[in-house]
C-alpha cells in the first residue's frame, strides 16, 4: 500500500493506481483463500472419515458426466 502512495505522489493519477491496488488485493486474497482452504482440509482429516472432494476433483467429476 505504501508503494502505491509513493507512486501517487509522483504522478497524481488516482484511477490507474486504484485499479492496480484492486488487482493486487484480489490476487493476494485469492491466494490466501486457497492456502486457507488446504490448511483447513489438512486439519479436518482427524474430524471427518472421508474428506469432501477438492474443487479440482469436483470439476473432473462434473466433466466426466
Amino acid at each position: 500500500f505504501y508503494t502505491i502512495q509513493v507512486i501517487y505522489n509522483r504522478t497524481q493519477q488516482v484511477i490507474p493506481l486504484l485499479m492496480v491496488a484492486t488487482i493486487w488485493y484480489l490476487f493476494i486474497t485469492t491466494a490466501l483463500s486457497v492456502i486457507q482452504y488446504y490448511i483447513e482440509r489438512y486439519f479436518a482429516r482427524g474430524a471427518v472419515r472421508e474428506l469432501p472432494p477438492t474443487p479440482w476433483q469436483k470439476l473432473a467429476g462434473w466433466l466426466k458426466r
